[in-house]
């Protein structure tokens, strides 16, 4: 047997480690072939194999108007965020005094909806309202007509489900009722 035909035995029983062509490199943390996705980062990445996008929390996003999430995909949506500061009181419809984080989304088509958020404090106390079309000078609380449903109970997570119309802008809050300083969080938004 020939050099030339050993390399085409060996080539034809597929014992070469070569790459397979273009860019793959066919390992466990690859460029384009792993189990956790196409372009290996933890923020932003809608297309992996967990069918989650996972997005960060960024500052200023307490004022109109507010962080975009934008046109939600399909499964599960998840955003890590802190709340500097905790508090609340009755100051007209507003009972927050804190710091509080507030995301814009929409979904292309009508969606029934899971909402949570979960923290890693006992001390700490959040809570979830989902509003719909705020404005600029809309009030962010309990006693507001664009308010549709919430979740502020001492159950950690806190968790509701909702029905969603096609292309109506959305606005979720998270608040920290009562506890300390730095309060981190994971808000889940997932569609049924």
């Amino acid at each position: 047997m020939t050099r030339h035909h050993l390399l085409l035995l060996i080539l034809s029983l597929g014992l070469c480690a070569c790459p397979t062509g273009g860019s793959d490199d066919d390992d466990a943390v690859g460029d384009d072939d792993d189990a956790v996705g196409d372009d290996d980062d933890s923020v932003g990445d809608d297309d992996d194999a967990t069918g989650i996008n996972e997005l960060q929390e960024s500052e200023p996003n307490d004022v109109y108007p507010f962080q975009p999430l934008g046109n939600l995909p399909d499964g599960r949506t998840t955003v890590s965020g802190t709340l500097e500061t905790a508090g609340h009181e009755l100051v007209g419809e507003q009972f927050f005094n804190g710091d509080l984080d507030l995301f814009t989304f929409r979904f292309a088509s009508a969606r029934d909806v899971n909402f949570s958020v979960n923290w890693g404090s006992e001390s700490d106390d959040l809570d979830v309202l989902l509003f719909a079309s705020l404005s600029e000078n809309s009030p962010l609380g309990w006693n507001v007509s664009q308010k549709i449903a919430e979740s502020a109970s001492d159950a950690r997570p806190e968790t509701f489900s909702s029905p969603l119309s096609a292309n109506v802008d959305y606005t979720i809050l998270v608040g920290n009722w009562e506890g300390g300083p730095g309060a981190t969080y994971l808000l889940t938004i997932e569609t049924q």
